[in-house]
């Protein structure tokens, strides 16, 4: 079952779901790097995960952010309700460098 939490932005509430594993695996092979984006704190990033963890449209996540705070709020209740998934997401990368390392030497 997934968790979810429900966030309120403004006059309306938000519902941030746990992403579905097809969701994460579209988001390993994403060019555009979104899962690194987002863990910066990138705003369109942050956009992109709020229209899968919260089946918003676009559209819609962009009138869900427009003040500053509104974007913490979303950020992190999309880190907390996908604790588990961004724990083990910065596990690999970083045993990717380390392979990486390992391999030439550096």
């Amino acid at each position: 079952m997934l968790k979810s939490k429900i966030v309120t932005i403004g006059n309306k509430k938000i519902t941030i779901n746990e992403l579905r594993a097809k969701d994460a695996l579209t988001l390993f092979a994403d060019e555009n790097n979104v899962l690194g984006k987002f863990l910066s704190g990138d705003v369109e990033a942050t956009k992109h995960m709020l229209t899968l963890s919260g089946n918003l449209t676009i559209e819609e996540a962009v009138e869900c952010m427009e003040a500053a705070n509104d974007f913490v709020v979303i950020h992190r209740a999309i880190m907390e309700i996908n604790k588990s998934f961004f724990e083990g997401y910065t596990l690999m990368i970083q045993r990717m460098i380390a392979m990486t390392k390992s391999l030439t030497g550096s």
